[in-house]
């Protein structure tokens, strides 16, 4: 990913670069992971119990305006 190009804000590179006392090897790589759907269900299942979203709010804010 190019450095200097916006998205590089959100890249986990950007972190694993300014912090690298925070993540070993063995955590860069489960990072670099493309995620399973067992990963994001279990993610958006954790954010709805901690916000106690309903499920359409998410949907909404997915959809182009």
């Amino acid at each position: 990913m190019d450095t200097e190009g916006e998205l590089f804000f959100f890249s986990e590179e950007k972190y694993m670069i300014e912090k690298p006392e925070l993540f070993d090897e063995e955590r860069c790589e489960l990072l670099r992971q493309m995620p399973e759907v067992k990963n994001i269900y279990e993610f958006m299942k954790g954010l709805y119990e901690c916000g106690q979203f309903r499920y359409t709010n998410p949907i909404i804010s997915f959809l182009p305006t």
